[in-house]
């Protein structure tokens, strides 16, 4: 598994923006193939924020780069962020909660 984390900075009060122009990308988000899991991260106070999206492998990651390139963009300028950082990541490990049985 992959992980591709992107990080931003701008305005604290344009967190909400960012969030609303997210939510609207999740349905072409869900139809990329291999795609798996996204999180976006914010702290309110500073206005930083960052996005994690886990892709099932290498393959799924870089085929979806471009249209995700894409995406981070239209996120950011519509909470007039800047993209600091991009960076892919192996997924070495990751816990779940138990579930009762």
């Amino acid at each position: 598994m992959v992980g591709r984390l992107s990080t931003y900075e701008g305005p604290a009060d344009a967190i909400d923006r960012m969030r609303g122009e997210f939510e609207r990308l999740t349905d072409e988000l869900r139809t990329m193939n291999g795609f798996e899991h996204a999180d976006l991260l914010v702290d309110r106070d500073s206005g930083e924020a960052m996005t994690l999206t886990l892709w099932d492998n290498e393959a799924a990651a870089e085929a979806s780069a471009e249209r995700a390139k894409g995406m981070r963009e239209e996120v950011a300028r519509a909470a007039q962020h800047e993209i600091k950082s991009v960076r892919n990541y192996e997924v070495a490990m990751r816990v779940g909660r138990l579930t009762d049985s």
